[in-house]
């Protein structure tokens, strides 16, 4: 085999050189990618199933139980002020609750507490504490607030209200009183109108729109930092999902959703997607909505993406995780994603 001359050696080196050189250059100064440059995992054969529940669905929540020695899974979805139950082994809507007045003007978001109740925030109104054997309204707590509750695994749930997007103070957290610690209401220093809240390992998280996001010890409840997001969250109504070691806030005013570090409490990544809703799954995979897209999201990384394409332009309004699908709430319905 006839060895490669001198001249063609170092034509290759200078090549690669100058290659080389490029990518340096491209790398110092590229801005840095909204996203992660990890490919998400093409899903194109996730099996996708519409369930029967008469029209639009609002929101999505669900449930477990033990009854007779037994475990009974329940779904359910609000729409036009009403919230009720679905058969997720039917795929039929089987019950609305009872025990209120429901009112179309007055939206409802649903959570489900480490208790096993279901809570429906009235928006401006009051919580509603469901049954989910009896599907009726066993409790209800008057704080006039339009964000899900969060809970703790010791059983504390906390909510949040008020403030404002243009001046300091006003916001407030509020433990219920339903778990092992006394009811109380903290103040949330600094500008800032809180929408939403996730608890987790590191404590308690507080998304203010206008502002930044509170971070607070859940025993004590004091504000132990206060992470600031360059130019502010926007107004748009966000989500807060926490795992073992992440904080996910979205902001879907500017299309972000932003990844924190609690132990650091400063911002470390971003991600390019609405964020409408989050969810957390068995797995501490991050779920996010983005139009009608799903996002998963594991360590930073961007792994799966899932579109739903019988949404074509309408966005997903909101999303649970199950151990082995997703529930989806859309203008059209409710989809069932088999993971």
């Amino acid at each position: 085999m006839k060895r490669p001359s001198r001249t063609s050696l170092l034509v290759a080196a200078a090549a690669l050189a100058l290659v080389a050189s490029l990518a340096a250059v491209g790398r110092l100064q590229a801005p840095r990618p909204a996203a992660p440059a990890t490919r998400p995992a093409a899903a194109p054969s996730v099996p996708v199933v519409k369930l029967d529940v008469g029209g639009p669905a609002e929101d999505v929540a669900r449930t477990i139980e033990r009854v007779a020695g037994r475990t009974v899974e329940h779904l359910w979805i609000a729409r036009d002020g009403q919230v009720l139950r679905v058969d997720p082994d039917a795929m039929r809507l089987t019950t609305m609750v009872a025990g209120y007045r429901p009112r179309a003007d007055r939206p409802v978001r649903l959570a489900v507490t480490q208790a096993g109740a279901l809570v429906a925030t009235v928006a401006g109104d009051r919580l509603l504490v469901i049954n989910p054997r009896t599907a009726r309204v066993i409790a209800t707590d008057p704080i006039p607030t339009r964000a899900p509750v969060a809970g703790t695994v010791d059983l504390d749930v906390f909510a949040v209200c008020c403030g404002s997007t243009s001046r300091p103070g006003g916001g407030r957290l509020v433990r219920l009183g339903w778990g092992p610690g006394p009811r109380r209401t903290v103040a949330l220093p600094g500008l800032g109108r809180p929408d939403a809240v996730g608890t987790g390992p590191s404590g308690v998280w507080v998304r203010g729109a206008g502002g930044g996001v509170w971070h607070l010890d859940k025993d004590s409840l004091r504000v132990v930092a206060t992470v600031a997001v360059p130019g502010g969250l926007g107004a748009t109504p966000g989500s807060v999902a926490v795992t073992s070691g992440a904080v996910w806030v979205a902001d879907p005013a500017r299309a972000t959703l932003w990844r924190i570090d609690p132990g650091r409490d400063r911002l470390v990544g971003r991600v390019a997607a609405d964020g409408w809703d989050l969810a957390v799954g068995a797995d501490q995979t991050v779920w996010a909505s983005s139009g009608n897209r799903l996002l998963g999201l594991d360590h930073g990384r961007l792994r799966h993406a899932v579109t739903l394409q019988q949404l074509g332009g309408d966005r997903i309004n909101a999303i649970t995780a199950g151990p082995d699908a997703l529930w989806v709430a859309t203008p059209t319905g409710l989809f069932s994603v088999d993971l």
